[in-house]
């Protein structure tokens, strides 16, 4: 503590003792906040980096998969298309079949020849059957690859 006289001489105060100190700003909870403040604030840069590349990889993995369905369609396009244009082609063969198959049965006396024709049209779609079964089959496992890739 000090103490102040007037002084004669100087015409003012004069003070004694030591003086008072100025009184600290802040103080180390002060100093605790900026830290933390500091802190918070790199970890939000950090943060928003992260988001951004995250993000980018994400768009990335997006486009593989859209890329790599496409494909997969594109590829089931092909089997589909092989296949109806063996369906339409079956179908034409059983309607030729069964003007064959009339023929025979319309025909009191059918010819040996009449019934090898008729014989060999139905082993031909026969053959078609299986061809559209093995389409059929490939289509199959070409979607269930696709609902495995995502």
């Amino acid at each position: 503590m000090s103490t102040s006289v007037p002084d004669d001489q100087a015409g003012g105060y004069v003070t004694y003792g030591t003086p008072p100190e100025p009184a600290k700003k802040g103080g180390t909870i002060a100093l605790i906040a900026m830290i933390a403040g500091l802190i918070g604030a790199i970890a939000c840069l950090l943060l928003a980096g992260g988001v951004w590349a995250g993000r980018a990889w994400a768009g990335d993995k997006v486009d593989q998969v859209t890329t790599s369905v496409i494909t997969i369609i594109e590829n089931g396009n092909s089997v589909v298309d092989t296949v109806t244009t063996r369906l339409n082609t079956v179908s034409a063969g059983l309607d030729a079949i069964a003007a064959q198959a009339a023929l025979v049965a319309n025909n009191p006396t059918p010819t040996e020849a009449d019934e090898g024709t008729l014989r060999a049209s139905l082993q031909n779609l026969g053959t078609r059957y299986d061809e559209i079964h093995t389409n059929y089959v490939d289509l199959s496992v070409k979607i269930e690859g696709a609902l495995d890739g995502l």
